[in-house]
């Protein structure tokens, strides 16, 4: 990849690194042993830019996430270096998730979902796919979002549109069915944050920490639910808009429209962080209590009172 570089005029440059997700590269360990990966930095318009040749699928300009903020030893006009790659942002890696879903007066839910995917979800999948059949893609995609759905939904992953294209974002086609939420004789009581409501927050549960926090990489995630409601539903109470921040590192903001006939909840959540001291650990711990907390909130669906007499 360097030699058509360099002959296409472009300063371009080997580099090797410790891949991020077995190790952290150590200068004071005197052992070429312990670096992993090849890499290669492209000089354009006085920048910089690594990529990532040997990672089949990853576009232009990305890496790897295990080779983000990778250190290891690189080579420049004067000589070998010590050098680290940069950390992606959470604008290089997003998820949204689209669902539009019926309701029935029972509880019962059926409807159709897309994940779009960008960055890191995207080339996992697309890396999966060069090395499984799409049975095992379809398995395996299922098994992926379970947890992400209520109890009684059911997932069943029907394809992917623009697998062999990795300049573009890469969709995931969902069918949903199932039972949702509790139907009582007055009410039906849904999961406002529909991906988000059986969701196992990370660093909840933990309020102490001793050792460095590594999320792989930042992300922003989208979710946009949508409910279709039968004749005799009515919204009653639907999340309020919200929004809770951790000023420069995280961020989830919650809102939701309604109709005569259905109900719209947002989520917009994204942090921009990577690696993180034990010491900034209570402020990550605070809000994560406190997007569990928001991701818990219920949409609330009122039956039309029957008329008397009948």
């Amino acid at each position: 990849y360097i030699a058509p570089a360099r002959a296409a005029g472009l300063k371009a440059y080997p580099m090797q690194v410790v891949d991020r997700s077995r190790a952290i590269f150590d200068i004071h360990y005197l052992s070429a042993g312990q670096l992993d990966d090849d890499l290669a930095v492209v000089v354009l318009g006085g920048n910089d830019v690594s990529l990532d040749p040997g990672q089949k699928m990853c576009p232009f300009g990305i890496l790897h996430w295990k080779h983000t903020q990778a250190s290891g030893f690189r080579l420049t006009e004067s000589g070998t270096v010590p050098d680290t790659t940069p950390l992606a942002g959470y604008k290089d890696s997003s998820v949204q998730r689209v669902a539009v879903l019926s309701i029935d007066t029972d509880g019962s839910v059926k409807g159709t979902a897309r994940f779009v995917m960008s960055g890191q979800d995207a080339l996992h999948w697309r890396q999966l796919s060069l090395e499984n059949d799409p049975d095992e893609i379809k398995k395996q995609f299922n098994e992926s979002i379970r947890d992400s759905l209520p109890e009684g939904v059911q997932a069943n992953f029907d394809h992917f549109l623009a697998l062999d294209d990795e300049d573009a974002n890469l969709m995931g086609i969902v069918q949903i069915a199932g039972s949702i939420g509790t139907a009582t004789g007055k009410r039906v009581i849904l999961p406002g944050l529909f991906f988000e409501s059986r969701a196992k927050h990370s660093f909840v549960a933990q309020d102490k920490r001793q050792y460095p926090v590594d999320v792989h990489y930042a992300k922003m995630e989208q979710d946009v639910v949508t409910y279709n409601l039968p004749p005799g539903l009515s919204v009653e109470s639907a999340p309020p808009p919200s929004s809770t921040a951790w000023p420069n590192r995280a961020m989830v903001k919650i809102d939701s429209r309604t109709t005569a006939d259905s109900v719209e909840v947002t989520r917009n959540f994204a942090y921009n962080f990577t690696l993180l001291d034990p010491k900034d650990y209570p402020d990550l711990h605070d809000f994560y209590l406190k997007l569990a907390a928001a991701d818990q909130q219920q949409v609330v669906l009122a039956r039309a009172a029957e008329a008397k007499g009948k």
